[in-house]
């Protein structure tokens, strides 16, 4: 597991165990396609060879100019998710383009028109489908969902599910009548607050993320994910000591534990200049996810912390021949 955190990214989006994350339902509705899916990987990715792995095709690629490639983007969607493949946590972008056979770098025959989904901004790679049978494929789901929530109009589950489809199919404005109705019809609802705040936020509405992830910390405030939600907030807003207070019953032995919190909760320890509890944190993150006592920005942070405590000997293991 990667705990490296992008302090450029939303806080909550870096926490990869991020329970209702709206991340996870959308790789997983990603996933619901593989089978249909292509997925389409570099031909000089050395860690994957498509001709042994099934449905893997090689991307549109050129040699002197001449060969396949994708020209122009339609209808592009961006959201912040984590690349299946590579693992990377970051920005993903699904479109429509065109494939085509090029010369001199320049398209000349279409082949044909494409969608892409799932493209990772850090390894290009992706999953593509021919436009048509996507198109007949989102008519399909869509359909389906509405006729679901149809039969049931009280059932919570399947709304929320056709809001998924709908943002997968890049349907964002009704994704989003849908949701402002099931705020309104499921206000009572812990975990329906809790998935429309994570699907807000994965649309970039603050307002309406605050107010859903605040009205279910109203219905349950001492559930794990309501202390997460806040304790992540105190750590945004440079209030690790409160943040504290949340994270207590998340600690070690715990079935809500995740390091990445605590890693986060160690950061902003030790940026508060609170340096022994920061120390403190470390050693316990240490014991309990130890690959991280060789990822180079973390024992660059512990070093920093018992350089200004003074600590005559580290805590960090051995790193390479010179330690």
């Amino acid at each position: 597991m990667d705990l490296k955190l992008n302090p450029s990214a939303s806080v909550r989006h870096q926490l990869e165990n991020w329970n209702c994350s709206m991340n996870a339902h959308l790789v997983e509705s990603t996933r619901v396609l593989p089978n249909e899916l292509e997925f389409v990987v570099f031909s000089a990715a050395p860690e994957i060879n498509p001709s042994k792995q099934s449905g893997h095709k090689l991307m549109p690629m050129t040699i002197n100019g001449i060969g396949t490639t994708y020209f122009g983007r339609k209808n592009i969607r961006e959201y912040v998710g984590m690349c299946e493949q590579c693992q990377s946590h970051g920005k993903l972008t699904d479109y429509e383009t065109g494939h085509f056979f090029s010369i001199i770098f320049i398209p000349v025959i279409p082949l044909g028109r494409r969608q892409i989904v799932a493209e990772c901004a850090a390894c290009k790679r992706h999953r593509a489908m021919p436009l048509k049978q996507w198109q007949t494929l989102r008519e399909e789901t869509l359909n389906a969902g509405l006729a679901d929530l149809g039969e049931n109009m009280e059932n919570a589950e399947k709304a929320l599910k056709l809001i998924y489809d709908m943002t997968v199919f890049n349907q964002l404005a009704e994704a989003n009548e849908l949701a402002v109705v099931c705020a309104k019809q499921y206000e009572n609802d812990f975990d329906v607050m809790i998935q429309l705040g994570s699907w807000y936020e994965q649309m970039g509405k603050e307002v309406e993320t605050e107010k859903c992830f605040s009205r279910a910390i109203e219905i349950d405030p001492k559930h794990p994910h309501s202390q997460r939600i806040q304790a992540i907030q105190a750590i945004d807003s440079q209030k690790p000591q409160l943040a504290a207070q949340f994270l207590d019953s998340m600690r070690p032995g715990s079935s809500a534990y995740d390091p990445s919190l605590f890693l986060l909760f160690a950061n902003a320890l030790q940026e508060a200049d609170l340096h022994e509890q920061a120390l403190q944190e470390y050693q316990q993150l240490i014991k309990q996810a130890p690959e991280l006592g060789a990822d180079k920005v973390f024992r660059k942070r512990v070093k920093l912390s018992e350089k200004i405590q003074g600590t005559p000997v580290t805590m960090l293991p051995k790193a390479g021949l010179f330690g």
